[in-house]
Protein backbone atom coordinates (compact mmCIF):
# COMPACT_ATOMS: atom_id res chain seq x y z
CA UNK A 1 0.00 0.00 0.00
CA UNK A 2 1.39 3.40 -0.96
CA UNK A 3 2.32 6.02 1.60
CA UNK A 4 -0.35 8.45 0.35
CA UNK A 5 -3.06 5.78 0.59
CA UNK A 6 -2.01 4.91 4.16
CA UNK A 7 -1.99 8.61 5.09
CA UNK A 8 -5.47 9.05 3.61
CA UNK A 9 -6.83 6.08 5.56
CA UNK A 10 -5.22 7.31 8.77
CA UNK A 11 -6.73 10.75 8.21
CA UNK A 12 -10.18 9.27 7.65
CA UNK A 13 -9.87 7.10 10.78
CA UNK A 14 -8.98 10.14 12.87
CA UNK A 15 -11.76 12.17 11.24
CA UNK A 16 -14.34 9.45 11.98
CA UNK A 17 -13.44 9.57 15.69
CA UNK A 18 -13.97 13.32 15.99
CA UNK A 19 -17.24 14.57 17.48
CA UNK A 20 -19.93 15.11 14.83
CA UNK A 21 -20.05 18.85 15.50
CA UNK A 22 -16.32 19.20 14.84
CA UNK A 23 -16.54 17.04 11.69
CA UNK A 24 -19.30 19.28 10.31
CA UNK A 25 -17.28 22.40 11.09
CA UNK A 26 -14.23 21.00 9.31
CA UNK A 27 -16.26 19.99 6.26
CA UNK A 28 -17.80 23.45 6.05
CA UNK A 29 -14.31 24.98 6.09
CA UNK A 30 -13.15 22.82 3.17
CA UNK A 31 -16.34 22.66 1.14
CA UNK A 32 -17.14 25.44 -1.29
CA UNK A 33 -20.01 27.70 -0.33
CA UNK A 34 -22.61 28.42 -3.03
CA UNK A 35 -25.73 30.51 -3.20
CA UNK A 36 -28.80 28.72 -4.48
CA UNK A 37 -31.17 30.34 -6.93
CA UNK A 38 -34.31 29.37 -8.82
CA UNK A 39 -34.95 30.42 -12.42
CA UNK A 40 -38.46 30.07 -13.81
CA UNK A 41 -38.91 29.94 -17.57
CA UNK A 42 -42.59 30.74 -17.99
CA UNK A 43 -44.08 29.59 -21.30
CA UNK A 44 -47.52 30.30 -22.75
CA UNK A 45 -48.82 29.84 -26.29
CA UNK A 46 -45.35 29.37 -27.78
CA UNK A 47 -43.95 32.45 -26.04
CA UNK A 48 -41.61 32.99 -23.10
CA UNK A 49 -42.07 35.62 -20.42
CA UNK A 50 -38.95 37.71 -19.88
CA UNK A 51 -38.17 40.53 -17.49
CA UNK A 52 -35.75 43.43 -17.67
CA UNK A 53 -34.13 44.00 -14.30
CA UNK A 54 -33.32 47.53 -13.18
CA UNK A 55 -29.77 46.47 -12.28
CA UNK A 56 -28.88 44.40 -15.40
CA UNK A 57 -28.66 45.29 -19.08
CA UNK A 58 -30.25 42.39 -20.93
CA UNK A 59 -33.49 40.46 -20.61
CA UNK A 60 -33.83 37.55 -18.21
CA UNK A 61 -36.20 35.02 -16.74
CA UNK A 62 -38.01 35.55 -13.47
CA UNK A 63 -36.18 34.10 -10.50
CA UNK A 64 -33.96 34.79 -7.57
CA UNK A 65 -32.22 33.42 -4.51
CA UNK A 66 -33.89 31.05 -2.10
CA UNK A 67 -34.80 32.25 1.35
CA UNK A 68 -33.22 30.33 4.21
CA UNK A 69 -35.03 27.02 4.63
CA UNK A 70 -37.19 27.53 1.53
CA UNK A 71 -37.73 24.69 -0.91
CA UNK A 72 -36.47 25.51 -4.43
CA UNK A 73 -39.81 24.82 -6.10
CA UNK A 74 -41.55 27.17 -3.67
CA UNK A 75 -38.92 29.83 -4.36
CA UNK A 76 -39.46 29.56 -8.13
CA UNK A 77 -43.22 30.03 -7.79
CA UNK A 78 -42.78 32.83 -5.23
CA UNK A 79 -40.29 34.72 -7.40
CA UNK A 80 -42.64 34.74 -10.42
CA UNK A 81 -45.52 35.96 -8.26
CA UNK A 82 -43.37 38.66 -6.60
CA UNK A 83 -41.70 39.85 -9.79
CA UNK A 84 -44.52 39.76 -12.38
CA UNK A 85 -47.73 39.04 -10.45
CA UNK A 86 -48.55 35.69 -12.09
CA UNK A 87 -49.31 32.33 -10.53
CA UNK A 88 -47.55 29.43 -12.22
CA UNK A 89 -47.21 25.66 -12.05
CA UNK A 90 -43.92 23.88 -12.50
CA UNK A 91 -43.50 21.41 -15.37
CA UNK A 92 -41.34 18.52 -14.20
CA UNK A 93 -38.19 18.70 -12.14
CA UNK A 94 -35.50 21.33 -12.02
CA UNK A 95 -32.38 21.22 -14.16
CA UNK A 96 -29.31 22.31 -12.17
CA UNK A 97 -26.87 24.80 -13.66
CA UNK A 98 -23.64 25.48 -11.75
CA UNK A 99 -21.73 28.74 -12.03
CA UNK A 100 -18.43 27.94 -10.23
CA UNK A 101 -16.92 31.34 -11.03
CA UNK A 102 -19.77 33.06 -9.16
CA UNK A 103 -20.18 30.26 -6.60
CA UNK A 104 -23.85 29.95 -7.52
CA UNK A 105 -26.11 27.03 -8.35
CA UNK A 106 -29.34 27.75 -10.21
CA UNK A 107 -32.23 25.31 -10.38
CA UNK A 108 -33.99 25.96 -13.68
CA UNK A 109 -37.70 25.22 -13.92
CA UNK A 110 -39.94 25.27 -16.95
CA UNK A 111 -43.44 26.33 -15.97
CA UNK A 112 -46.78 27.35 -17.33
CA UNK A 113 -49.51 29.68 -16.13
CA UNK A 114 -51.74 28.43 -13.40
CA UNK A 115 -55.35 27.75 -14.37
CA UNK A 116 -57.19 31.05 -14.63
CA UNK A 117 -54.02 33.18 -14.80
CA UNK A 118 -54.17 35.85 -17.52
CA UNK A 119 -50.86 36.32 -19.38
CA UNK A 120 -51.77 39.91 -20.26
CA UNK A 121 -51.64 40.87 -16.58
CA UNK A 122 -47.88 40.23 -16.30
CA UNK A 123 -46.34 43.47 -15.08
CA UNK A 124 -43.46 44.64 -12.88
CA UNK A 125 -44.45 44.01 -9.28
CA UNK A 126 -41.04 44.55 -7.70
CA UNK A 127 -38.69 47.56 -7.68
CA UNK A 128 -36.06 45.33 -9.30
CA UNK A 129 -38.18 44.75 -12.44
CA UNK A 130 -38.33 47.55 -15.02
CA UNK A 131 -40.35 45.77 -17.71
CA UNK A 132 -42.03 42.46 -18.59
CA UNK A 133 -42.76 41.14 -22.05
CA UNK A 134 -43.71 37.92 -23.85
CA UNK A 135 -41.34 36.88 -26.67
CA UNK A 136 -41.56 34.20 -29.33
CA UNK A 137 -38.65 31.75 -29.42
CA UNK A 138 -37.75 33.07 -32.87
CA UNK A 139 -37.62 36.72 -31.73
CA UNK A 140 -35.73 36.67 -28.43
CA UNK A 141 -33.88 39.82 -27.38
CA UNK A 142 -30.32 39.83 -26.04
CA UNK A 143 -30.43 37.62 -22.95
CA UNK A 144 -28.57 37.56 -19.66
CA UNK A 145 -26.07 34.66 -19.65
CA UNK A 146 -27.97 32.74 -16.95
CA UNK A 147 -31.23 32.98 -18.89
CA UNK A 148 -29.56 31.93 -22.16
CA UNK A 149 -28.15 28.90 -20.35
CA UNK A 150 -31.54 28.16 -18.75
CA UNK A 151 -33.20 28.11 -22.18
CA UNK A 152 -30.39 25.91 -23.54
CA UNK A 153 -30.68 23.28 -20.78
CA UNK A 154 -34.45 23.19 -21.20
CA UNK A 155 -34.07 22.67 -24.95
CA UNK A 156 -35.64 26.02 -25.81
CA UNK A 157 -32.60 27.96 -26.96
Amino acid sequence: MSLSLRASRLGLTVFRRLPMRLRRALVSLWAPSYTLGAICVVTHGGEILLVRHTYRRNWGAAGGLLDRGELPEHAAIREVREEVGLDVRLDGVAVPVAWPRYRRLDLVYRCHLDEGADPTTARPMSPEIAETRWFGLDSLPTLQPDTAEALRVLGLG
